[in-house]
């Protein structure tokens, strides 16, 4: 017997997308291997059909919601229903959840196998005797991806901080092999006597800690900092600053998020003006590459080696910088 469950991924669009987000969106990714017949339950209600490998979305208010789902054909249907989610907006963001029907053996977020009578009728479906030895099964668990619920990191380095915390928690970590000895490209950091201490990957396989990071993180952000160093080059006519992101509670203790690094010129940051370490800093930026061969993505991953094996640091790439109020 098979046993199918539900991933969940939110992606939130950012004010600038509003026009083509007008309404938070539900999407259903089916990968069972069935066709399946899905009902929303919450603020808003509805069912659609979704034929195996496609993806159909509906329109849904802000707001809690479960689904009901009804798997394969007539006279061979199975029915779960998935535990509780939640659709999200702000008053600058709609937001697009993905759910995916699939099948996996063991992961986060529990889908419960119901009768057909807990599933209810349906204007699609076609009745057969109530399985209710299904609705007796143990639960089954399937697996979250979690990106950003909402856009609070824009605006706080704090919540970007802890929103890291969470998809790191959640996502895979290459192995060995993968990070030195595979056909992938890579960027290997060492030092002077050819010790590899770092290594960055351009892309990512399945649910990679990278390929999640540079999903999820993108585009204008507005953040206020504690100042850890300020440089004057003379030479090159720049001032650099470098600012701390708040620590993380639930980030893993082998990861750190380095410090947000930013070049200013003079005519945006004049050298007599350079913050104190110590003070608070404002600014505006774009996490964005810095060109479009660049090996680190947005937000980007070092994976340790040598002496910095089991390490991992992820770092925040910020362009377009400019003071706060410049």
């Amino acid at each position: 017997m098979r046993k199918f469950t539900v991933g969940i991924v939110v992606v939130v669009a950012c004010a600038a997308s509003l026009s083509a987000f007008g309404q938070n969106k539900v999407v259903f990714d089916n990968q069972s291997g069935d066709p399946a017949l899905v009902k929303l339950i919450g603020p808003t209600k509805t069912e659609v059909q979704v034929p195996n490998g496609a993806k159909t979305s509906v329109d849904a208010n802000a707001g809690k919601y479960t689904i009901k789902v009804r798997y394969g054909t007539a006279g061979n249907y199975r029915y779960s229903r998935g535990q509780e989610f939640q659709v999200t907006e702000t008053a600058t963001a709609r937001s697009e959840t993905t759910i995916t029907l699939h099948k996996v053996m063991a992961g986060n977020y529990d889908s419960q196998p119901i009768s057909e009578t807990d599933f209810g009728t349906s204007a699609s479906s076609t009745k057969q005797p109530p399985d209710t030895a299904k609705a007796n099964e143990a639960p089954v668990k399937g697996e979250v991806i979690l990106t950003s619920t909402d856009d609070s990191w824009r605006n706080d380095m704090a919540a970007f901080a802890s929103a890291v915390a969470v998809i790191a928690a959640k996502s895979d970590v290459p192995d060995d092999f993968q990070l030195t000895k595979s056909i992938r490209s890579r960027q290997e950091l060492s030092l002077q006597d050819g010790t590899v201490i770092w290594v960055i990957l351009p892309d990512g396989l399945g649910k990679e800690l990278h390929g999640e990071l540079a999903k999820a993180f993108t585009g204008k952000v507005s953040w206020t900092g504690k100042v850890t160093s300020a440089e004057v080059d003379k030479e090159k006519r720049t001032c650099s600053v470098k600012v701390e992101f708040p620590k993380a509670k639930a980030m893993p203790n082998n990861i750190e998020l380095s410090d947000a690094s930013l070049t200013f010129s003079f005519d945006k940051l004049p050298s007599d003006k350079l913050p104190a370490v110590g003070t608070t800093f404002a600014f505006t930026g774009k996490l964005q590459k810095a060109n479009p061969d660049a090996l680190g993505d947005s937000v980007f991953v070092l994976y340790g080696r040598g002496q910095n094996a089991g390490k991992i640091r992820i770092g925040a790439s910020v362009i377009d910088e400019t003071p706060m109020g410049k």
